[in-house]
């Protein structure tokens, strides 16, 4: 389950989503592939904050490249 966590994230409009983890991770391939097409819906960066190899790990999409950053 994915909801959304903070529509001003940052106090910057920003939308942050978070994975609600349960033992099964996201596909990182479609994080990337996903998050570019969120971006214009809603017109500001988007984050997206899940598990990866048990690390809390922080996906962004700043409208031209897709970065992750190990919490």
């Amino acid at each position: 389950m994915i909801v959304v966590e903070d529509g001003d994230y940052r106090n910057n409009g920003e939308l942050l989503l978070k994975h609600r983890f349960e033992g099964l991770e996201l596909d990182v391939k479609y994080i990337e592939k996903t998050l570019p097409h969120v971006y214009p819906l809603w017109g500001r960066p988007v984050h997206i904050e899940t598990v990866i190899k048990h690390r809390d790990v922080l996906f962004t999409y700043n409208g031209k490249k897709c970065t992750r950053r190990f919490l």
